[in-house]
């Protein structure tokens, strides 16, 4: 299959990959085109002769034209935008109807054909957006018409019939007319020539079309439908030919939908499809998401937290992080030291030697307030207003106490009561005589006096007057 030809009967209907021929015939006719398809322009040169090309360079042409100044700069074909309305563009050698819509060119005008139209028609495609791709609904002189897929950017394009070709609208399939897409053309060349001829089925061209062999029959190139494996590009289906076209039956196969957010993708109904992936960057204050062909992705927010600190309180998401304000440990003890540990929380530690009371001291030690600590305590009283030292009581004589003598003397003329409370013994003497001297020849006290005991000797007549009273009451 080395040249190309396609040759179609009335009643075969083909729908081809990119690059291929979809023909129907019109009702009615015995006849049908049989035309050529080109991804080469030297082989498109080879067949269509007598040609004339327009390269949208002659200075003729503005940036943006009606249809009428649109034919009148070559004249060798007719322009007609059906997407926007006379919207005809030429920038850069390129032609376009809007650069995003659809157009129609006719060819019964030209000096290389006749009113019938032309044997050829080629042109390199600039620009053909895959997202909304444009297709060429041809017709040809016979009446038959031809839907063809347009091959992506950078290719080649041509067509050449002996029935000769009338028009060709560029759109949507079928002729639809759309203001969507992108598709552009440089180097329009249109012509006639020998077309269709063959010896051997290896003078036909191939048709790009794997469900179809090239055959030449009458010295013209015909492709006949084949049932070879195929592949219509669908992952979702398990293809074979039939009609001359790829057939698939669909699949439950593991599949890609080269989705980023979709995953253990599988085929259902012809189509790969997946579950949405769920997003989870392990971060609390991120809310995460998917964006469709990007992937996860994730914003910050200011949600209430948990920072796993017992040292702080009241967290909350910041700037996708989480933290809080410190707790303050505080006990109100003098005699604890507060802290804080991140996991038990507030700590507090007695201090060494601290007190608040004397419940704290020990035995012989009283609490200083002032200072909280513990400091050596009196010796000297026991409380109760008794006393625990030498006194006068020791040598048997009162010592006028209200409440704690140590004993009782009794003679001259009457007996001195030393008192119920607190007596621990007795001791007798020959009489009282206030105005006597004492004998301190029985004890071991020195017998020079001293100030303090001439003070004592004054008190024991006051001490002996209050008891006569006491007695007396």
């Amino acid at each position: 299959m080395a040249r190309g030809k396609l040759d179609v009967t009335t009643t075969l209907t083909l729908l081809l990959p990119l690059g291929a021929l979809a023909a129907v015939a019109m009702p009615g006719r015995a006849e049908a085109a049989t035309p050529t398809y080109y991804n080469s322009l030297p082989a498109f040169q080879a067949d269509v002769t007598s040609t004339v090309t327009d390269d949208y360079q002659n200075p003729g042409y503005v940036f943006l034209q009606g249809n009428a100044a649109m034919n009148a700069v070559i004249g060798q074909t007719d322009y007609m935008t059906t997407g926007f309305l006379d919207w005809n563009i030429v920038s850069g050698g390129v032609y376009c109807a809007g650069c995003n819509g659809s157009f129609q060119l006719m060819f019964q005008t030209t000096t290389v054909g006749n009113a019938a139209g032309v044997n050829g028609v080629g042109m390199n495609i600039q620009f053909n957006d895959p997202g909304t791709p444009y297709f060429a609904y041809i017709t040809f002189a016979d009446g038959t018409i031809a839907n063809i897929q347009l091959p992506p950017a950078g290719s080649f394009w041509g067509v050449a019939a002996p029935e000769r070709i009338q028009q060709i609208h560029f759109g949507l399939t079928m002729g639809g007319v759309t203001q969507g897409g992108g598709f552009g053309i440089d180097n329009l060349i249109v012509g006639d020539g020998n077309i269709g001829g063959c010896m051997v089925a290896g003078d036909c061209v191939d048709d790009m079309n794997p469900c179809t062999d090239a055959v030449c029959n009458a010295n013209l190139c015909q492709y006949v439908p084949n049932v070879a494996p195929c592949d219509d590009g669908n992952q979702c289906t398990d293809d074979v030919c039939a009609g001359g076209t790829c057939q698939g039956q669909f699949n439950t196969a593991p599949c890609d939908d080269l989705e980023l957010c979709t995953e253990n993708d599988v085929c259902a109904g012809g189509n790969c499809q997946g579950s949405l992936v769920v997003c989870n960057d392990g971060n609390e204050c991120t809310t995460d998401f998917c964006d469709f062909g990007i992937g996860c992705d994730a914003v910050n927010n200011n949600n209430v937290c948990d920072d796993a600190n017992a040292c702080t309180e009241e967290d909350a998401c910041a700037a996708g992080s989480c933290s809080g304000s410190s707790v303050a440990c505080d006990d109100a003890d003098v005699c604890t030291a507060d802290s804080c540990d991140p996991d038990l929380g507030c700590v507090s530690d007695p201090i060494a030697g601290c007190c608040t009371d004397d419940a704290g001291c020990g035995a012989d030690e009283t609490c200083d307030a002032d200072t909280n600590t513990c400091i050596p305590g009196s010796s000297g009283s026991t409380g109760g207003g008794e006393s625990t030292g030498s006194t006068p009581a020791d040598t048997g004589v009162d010592d006028t106490g209200g409440g704690g003598s140590s004993g009782a003397a009794t003679g001259g003329t009457g007996t001195l009561d030393t008192g119920s409370e607190g007596s621990s013994g007795a001791g007798s003497g020959s009489g009282f005589d206030p105005g006597a001297t004492p004998d301190f020849s029985a004890c071991s006290c020195t017998t020079t006096p001293s100030p303090q005991d001439r003070l004592w000797w004054l008190m024991l007549p006051l001490g002996a007057w209050l008891r006569r009273r006491r007695r007396a009451a």
